[in-house]
């Protein structure tokens, strides 16, 4: 067993059965596991805040070009606990990157966030096909069982499930009050990514386990002392005349535990010692001292300090690339690798979330759908840039072949930059590129 498995397990060590809605310790004890985890694994923080800043970075927008009650709506107004409604869609984002889903529910006009195990599914299966009927949260604010499914039931008319509920301490919500915010919606919970990439999880969890050890214990490593001969068994060359009056079986045994309690002090001596003890030797050791070092060390680790933010980078299915950490191979710019980051990880991930609370939040504020806003290729906006600095080389050129009696030297020069620019606002196949 892994040294992240043993913790976890003896964690767990209790009932994991779940009976009826509402449990103390229902079937997502798994929560614990990834609560633990989260405290521990290294560079997490870090990564979810700065997966979090480009996701949100472009803002959101209704695309009907007027955001103005949007963006009032997320930035100004709050919720009962003092929440922007933007500050809860982050953290609802967040959590679901993390447990595989988080629950998002609007309530009086704003949106509250209600973690995984404290709200549950009504579910539905026909044909084969699994579907979400409503959602239940209890009025105490205790867990709940995750999943319910209604054809476990007897009740032929809506409004006595409702009855049932109301009557039992929940509240029942359809999808215009709350929506399951999950990291991957081919999972009806999600799956948390913590849970899925468990062999590197362990590994970093490990190393930094064994770093934290060694900068702890500074101890010597193994040491084999080696007591003089004849010690014991009086096997020297000369012995003299009251060591071979004191040589009984009686005496030999006396003078071998005696040994046994000197060595067993030494060792414990020298486990506790620190790198600045001075240790003294009886007479009864030989000079020479055995010295096994230690296996590992507290240096051979230190690389790793820049390694755990990528593993928990790609975990996340996040670009080390936006964090600032990893190699940056091949002659390619500084622009271009971050626009292919932003391209396959953050948009994707935008518009999987997006999808999900679009008709929760658009039908509060009124419009067709609510998405987040365009990104601006880094890279594009180099390449204006440097299109306008041209342009001005031009402009001031133009000025100067006038100034000079139309000198051809200028005029070959400004024709030439004006190339260069009309090639780079077209492709290979002399359409116009897109600004």
């Amino acid at each position: 067993m892994t040294y992240t498995e043993e913790v976890l397990d003896n964690m767990n060590r209790c009932d994991k059965t779940c009976t009826g809605l509402a449990v103390d310790d229902p079937k997502t004890y798994e929560v614990r596991d990834i609560d633990w985890l989260i405290e521990n694994l290294p560079a997490l923080d870090y990564v979810l805040s700065r997966m979090l800043n480009y996701i949100f970075a472009n803002g959101m927008t209704t695309g009907d070009g007027d955001n103005e009650y949007l963006d009032n709506w997320l930035y100004n107004e709050k919720n009962r606990l003092g929440a922007t409604n933007y500050t809860v869609l982050r953290e609802c984002i967040k959590n679901a990157s993390i447990y595989g889903e988080c629950g998002l529910r609007m309530y009086d006009g704003n949106l509250y966030t209600v973690k995984k195990g404290y709200y549950g599914l009504l579910v539905t299966r026909e044909d084969g096909v699994e579907e979400i009927v409503a959602y239940f949260i209890r009025k105490d604010g205790k867990k709940v069982k995750e999943t319910l499914k209604t054809n476990e039931w007897s009740f032929e008319r809506i409004a006595d499930i409702e009855n049932w509920f109301n009557r039992n301490g929940y509240i029942l919500m359809d999808e215009s009050e709350f929506s399951n915010i999950r990291n991957d919606t081919s999972y009806l919970h999600g799956i948390s990514p913590l849970l899925k990439d468990k062999q590197r999880i362990n590994l970093v969890l490990s190393v930094y386990e064994r770093l934290n050890y060694d900068i702890r214990y500074d101890g010597p490593g193994r040491i084999i002392l080696h007591t003089k001969d004849g010690y014991v068994s009086d096997e020297s060359n000369e012995v003299s005349t009251s060591e071979v009056l004191n040589n009984s079986p009686k005496m030999k045994e006396n003078r071998y535990e005696e040994a046994k309690e000197e060595a067993a002090r030494i060792a414990r001596d020298l486990k506790d010692s620190t790198s600045d003890a001075v240790g003294v030797l009886s007479g009864a050791f030989d000079k020479d001292i055995t010295h096994l070092p230690r296996v590992t060390k507290a240096t051979e680790f230190l690389d790793w300090l820049d390694v755990d933010t990528v593993v928990v980078a790609q975990i996340l299915g996040m670009s080390p690339t936006l964090l600032e950490v990893g190699d940056l191979h091949g002659n390619v710019s500084v622009e271009k690798i971050i626009d292919t980051a932003m391209l396959n990880t953050i948009i994707p991930m935008r518009e999987s979330y997006a999808i999900q609370f679009s008709d929760l939040i658009a039908k509060r504020v009124g419009v067709a759908k609510v998405f987040f806003d365009k990104y601006d290729m880094a890279q594009i906006q180099d390449e204006n840039e440097a299109r306008l600095k041209v342009a001005d080389i031009i402009k001031s050129l133009s000025y100067s072949y006038k100034a000079n009696e139309k000198n051809e030297v200028l005029n070959e020069l400004i024709n030439n930059l004006a190339d260069i620019l009309n090639d780079s606002m077209h492709d290979q196949k002399g359409n116009l590129r897109t600004m």
